[in-house]
């Protein structure tokens, strides 16, 4: 299989589809983003490859050509599904989600509650935070950090419903701007998936083409992405480490080096096991796929090197579960963005969903299952707790007791005794 070739038709396919997606849905279709997304994550150091540059030493050279095919697959069933369920031609009514969305006050708490939780952190540790390596910030941003993060996620994909009043969306932005600072002071990148999967769900409710706004949005966040990775490296800002961003080939290459001649395909296993993970002290669990990664390219190191969805796909069913896995995922993607106005559930899981996914291109389904269950019970738990906070309603009325009386009926007998 010839490299160059492979490389560069696979660039091809994931430009191709991306712009016949847009064209066809006055550049709202959210599947042309996230085709592109998948293409720069998966390609990238794939290409820097084919021109000569240096790419990470994890990646094997002689399996590129098998893991770049193996993202065309993804980015072909991702166009596919595209191409059978259309984008909606009409914008999303944003007035009707709107008037859909009751008010959650304590949603309001909870983003000042979050940004005063960053704030405070940067005051007391912010110097040294700015002065150490990723592991050291981390380690400085104490035990809730990774909670912090999750949570973030939760709070920002309530944007429809949080932003319905005047404090609400001062509260959601505060917190925004928090968040973000939060997670450059510690040189992590979870910002980014949240601000491009805000921007894919804003343009699904405009009705003019927004082709230069989102590609503006998303060139900023891939320049701030590899700023990230450049204060980790120490290496300058540029073409080669921009699109070396994708860690996505290191994972796949190892791993379709490995599979089935060392280690046999598992045929679903690891997601059934991604359910499993979800009872707490259920044994014979295996570890996270990340975790057993580690542990077959450099055991006993503290290195991380995350999982892709494109090798955990391959670990199960080989080369075929990659665009199965795919068209499920960009089904899921398609159906919640076309319903997105229908009322604010869906319009949350939408932006969960979405959000999720870009993460766990470079993760895994055991993380991108968690992420949803635990992002439905936060959901559930800010209606509870309004349901009971919210006061009762007045029963309605019944009709004068005269009316009742002209019209030849008794009057209705008024209940004593006090209402709880």
């Amino acid at each position: 299989m010839n490299v160059t070739y492979t490389v560069w038709g696979a660039v091809a396919l994931g430009l191709t589809a991306a712009l016949v997606l847009l064209a066809r849905s006055a550049s709202r279709d959210g599947l042309g983003y996230l085709i592109l997304y998948v293409a720069f994550f998966g390609l990238g150091p794939a290409v820097n490859h084919v021109l000569g540059n240096e790419i990470f030493s994890g990646i094997l050279p002689e399996r590129i050509p098998q893991a770049v095919l193996g993202v065309a697959l993804a980015i072909a069933a991702m166009f596919v599904v595209g191409l059978v369920l259309p984008a909606r031609r009409a914008a999303a009514d944003r007035a009707r989600l709107t008037e859909a969305s009751p008010p959650l006050p304590l949603l309001t708490l909870a983003f000042w509650a979050l940004a005063a939780y960053a704030v405070g952190l940067l005051a007391l540790r912010g110097p040294a935070l700015l002065a150490g390596d990723k592991l050291l910030r981390i380690d400085l941003a104490g035990p809730w950090h990774y909670p912090y993060l999750l949570l973030q996620i939760f709070a920002c994909s309530t944007y429809f419903m949080a932003t319905t009043s005047r404090a609400g969306r001062l509260a959601y932005w505060t917190n925004f701007a928090c968040y973000t600072t939060y997670c450059l002071a510690t040189n992590e990148r979870d910002f980014i998936y949240v601000a491009f999967g805000l921007l894919l769900h804003l343009q699904l409710f405009r009705t003019r083409g927004v082709t230069l706004r989102v590609g503006v949005t998303g060139a900023l966040c891939l320049l701030g992405a590899a700023y990230l990775t450049s204060v980790r490296s120490g290496q300058q800002v540029g073409v080669q480490q921009t699109l070396n961003e994708g860690s996505v080939l290191t994972v796949d290459t190892t791993v379709m080096s490995l599979v089935p001649f060392m280690v046999p395909h598992t045929h679903g296993a690891t997601f059934w096991h991604s359910l499993t993970a979800l009872v707490p002290g259920l044994d014979g669990v295996p570890p996270a796929l990340a975790d057993w990664f580690v542990g077959q390219v450099a055991a006993g190191s503290g290195s991380g090197y995350g999982f892709t969805l494109t090798g955990e796909a391959y670990l199960n069913f080989g080369m075929l579960g990659i665009p199965v896995l795919f068209a499920l995922l960009a089904a899921a993607a398609r159906l919640l963005m076309n319903n997105v106005d229908r009322g604010p559930f869906t319009a949350y899981l939408s932006m969960l969903f979405v959000v999720s996914l870009m993460y766990n291109i470079r993760g895994e389904s055991r993380a991108l299952i968690a992420t949803l269950v635990y992002g439905l019970l936060f959901y559930g738990l800010l209606h509870l707790i309004r349901s009971r906070l919210a006061p009762a309603r007045p029963a309605p009325a019944g009709p004068p007791a005269s009316a009742t009386a002209a019209a030849g009926q008794p009057a209705p007998a008024v209940a004593t005794g006090s209402r709880r």
